[in-house]
């Protein structure tokens, strides 16, 4: 589970407009699909994602019992399980908050430290930087066939009931 995945998204828009930005002064132009492969082979500030999360899932996915269902989440938990076992290769220390074996506090500052690479997929990461991830969809097909209400029907529904008369 992420969180603040909105603020992984800012923090990879703030990448790509530095890279834009350097190719700008440097008198290059490169397209969008450029930009954002680039941007993915840059470091991520942090992982974004909750010690919690990370530490229940990590536990089932060293037992065998989950498998992300992406490469990318596959690859985001080799990392930090490699980095945990780097920090704490005896496992978790008694006493320490843990879940499944691995220590909160070794986990929180593992994720906020920085991340290899953004780990999002290259068309999500384009529809980010063109904007089509961040605009409003269009309403679907169903809701105006089965009577979703619409500006004409609530404006018909206001004249059929009209307001009491004003005092003056």
């Amino acid at each position: 589970m992420l969180y603040n995945y909105d603020q992984r998204n800012l923090d990879f828009l703030d990448t790509v407009r530095r890279i834009r930005r350097r190719y700008w002064e440097s008198g290059k132009t490169l397209n969008n699909r450029a930009i954002v492969a680039e941007a993915l082979r840059q470091p991520a500030p942090q992982y974004y994602v909750s010690p919690c999360h990370i530490c229940r899932r990590l536990a089932d996915y060293t037992a065998g019992r989950y498998r992300p269902r992406s490469q990318r989440g596959i690859e985001l938990f080799e990392e930090v399980l490699r980095r945990y076992r780097a920090i704490r290769p005896d496992g978790c220390p008694k006493g320490a908050a843990h879940y499944g074996g691995f220590d909160y506090v070794a986990m929180e500052g593992i994720l906020l430290s920085p991340a290899s690479r953004f780990f999002i997929t290259e068309e999500y990461a384009l529809r980010l930087v063109t904007g089509s991830a961040r605009r409003r969809q269009k309403p679907r097909w169903w809701l105006a066939e089965y009577g979703a209400p619409t500006a004409r029907r609530r404006l018909a529904r206001s004249r059929s009931n009209p307001a009491a008369p004003a005092f003056t």
